[in-house]
């Protein structure tokens, strides 16, 4: 008789521990503080970074800002991935080769990305021998995109329009 007591009184202190941390439980997910992990957002990888340079040239047939292309790679930090939805900056420091200033007026990148500002407003003026020239971009893509890309980006120094 008194094992089943004690045996009862054990299953009843057992019984009321579970409740009592279940109870505990329920009310931090009510509150909040206990949620389930959502899904990993997708993640978008930039594995180099292609520029062309819209320019005209010098009298000795040399481009305004050097060469008509070049890639950032490996050596320039890439491939480099980011949340989908998210932003990431992208330097650029023009030197104008010219004796005379050149404007560098737009600045376009391909899909899936979008620019979203320039520090140094477009257009912008760049003076004979400048490098001082600092742009950062700053570029994102939808929430939704995702894998790996090549960023194509056009620089025009030909024209406004």
């Amino acid at each position: 008789m008194r094992r089943t007591r004690r045996r009862t009184l054990v299953w009843s202190i057992l019984l009321t521990a579970v409740a009592g941390i279940l109870i505990v439980l329920l009310v931090l997910i009510g509150l909040g503080y206990l949620v389930l992990p959502g899904p990993t957002p997708p993640s978008v990888t930039v594995t180099e970074v292609t520029w062309s340079l819209l320019q005209g040239t010098d009298s000795h047939g040399i481009g305004w800002f050097g060469g008509s292309s070049f890639n950032y790679s490996m050596n320039d930090g890439y491939p480099t991935t980011f949340r989908a939805g998210s932003t990431f900056t992208l330097p650029w420091s023009p030197e104008n080769f010219d004796s005379v200033s050149h404007t560098i007026y737009t600045v376009t990148v391909s899909a899936p990305f979008e620019l979203v500002s320039s520090r140094l407003a477009l257009p912008y003026a760049v003076a004979p021998g400048d490098d001082s020239g600092n742009f950062s971009f700053t570029i994102t893509t939808s929430s939704t995109t995702s894998g790996a890309y090549v960023l194509q980006v056009t620089v025009n120094a030909l024209s406004a329009g």
